[in-house]
């Protein structure tokens, strides 16, 4: 295995990342290369055709002597390809370089995020051809390692919760890892429980919450129930080393944020992604409104200025990068590494 090399990607490769990763967003492929030691956005090709038909689209953007890597958006189902593309005339150091910078960088972007990643060294293997043979390979080699299935139940728990949460929020019934029950019960408005457990401190600050006695409040799961963090934050400032549930009071309206680190436990992230939908619709029974939610692995990139930007404004002075602007679908932020404190 190739050691690290430190390399990490650029403030504005991890903008266009996050903004490739809205629901609405036309991007295609990222091509990025290594820099002066980060790495950087190349290129943005946008969807022109189906998933199939847009390989095409990926040769052109290979060089005969030089190295990068493809980020290549599947839509049917959703999901992204990594593509290590190093040809053969490239420089040895080069090779070196890029060999030992790519497990980083998809850590650094969520390495949940990627269904699949290969090796290409000519341009005849960035085709839907070698793609499909790839899967086929990787369907009957050897079974996944612990970290590789470690991933695809992540991805599974967060795809499930998603789709039950989209069919059920009018029922209020959505679903968690946890089945467990709480002083409330974790009741509904019709009296149905939902899945993770919520202590009465919990309750109680939601409703302080909900009558606007709070502007921002936290919440963590502890020994499988629902709390509120020991330390509740007095502005938008996230945790930069644990998973939380945040609701903020914008200007524009309320904000239903998921945060869990990219070096959280493994667990956890299950139990938080799986919790998403049980969190926001036990707040909405406490009469809390929810006009956008969010969901970051990069808790430190969520300022006043992304929520922002997320309702179409701006604030004078701050970046303000840009989400899906779709209401009340997730927009992901850029993963990068920990910075703000609280």
């Amino acid at each position: 295995m190739a050691a690290a090399s430190g390399i990490v990607p650029s403030k504005d490769l991890l903008d266009t990342w996050a903004n490739a990763l809205s629901a609405d967003s036309p991007v295609r492929i990222i091509k990025t290369v290594i820099d002066q030691e980060t790495i950087i956005s190349a290129a943005q090709v946008d969807a022109q055709g189906s998933d199939e038909q847009d390989f095409e689209l990926l040769s052109p953007l290979g060089e005969d002597q030089s190295p990068c890597f493809l980020l290549y958006r599947n839509r049917n189902p959703e999901s992204w390809l990594f593509i290590s593309y190093v040809p053969d005339a490239s420089p040895v150091r080069s090779k070196m370089l890029y060999a030992s910078s790519q497990q980083s960088f998809v850590r650094a972007l969520g390495d949940s995020r990627f269904s699949s990643s290969i090796f290409a060294s000519t341009k005849d293997e960035l085709t839907f051809a070698a793609y499909r043979d790839h899967l086929k390979a990787q369907q009957s080699s050897a079974p996944l390692t612990a970290r590789e299935q470690e991933i695809a139940d992540i991805k599974a728990a967060e795809a499930k919760e998603r789709r039950e949460g989209d069919t059920s929020e009018n029922a209020n019934q959505p679903r968690s890892m946890l089945d467990l029950s709480g002083s409330t019960e974790g009741a509904s408005a019709d009296g149905k429980k939902v899945g993770t457990g919520w202590s009465d401190e919990a309750a109680e600050l939601i409703k302080t919450f909900a009558a606007g006695d709070k502007e921002i409040v936290e919440l963590r799961i502890e020994e499988e129930r629902i709390i509120p963090s020991p330390e509740q934050p007095s502005s938008l400032a996230l945790p930069k080393d644990a998973p939380c549930f945040t609701f903020y009071k914008h200007s524009a309206g309320t904000v239903f944020i998921y945060s869990c680190p990219s070096t959280s436990p493994i667990k956890s992230r299950m139990i938080y992604a799986s919790s998403f939908h049980s969190v926001r619709t036990m707040a909405s029974n406490l009469g809390v409104d929810v006009s956008k939610r969010l969901e970051t692995s990069s808790p430190e990139e969520i300022t006043d200025a992304f929520v922002a930007a997320e309702f179409g404004q701006t604030v004078a002075g701050e970046s303000t990068p840009t989400g899906d602007g779709g209401g009340d679908k997730p927009a992901f932020a850029r993963p990068s590494r920990p910075g703000r404190k609280r």
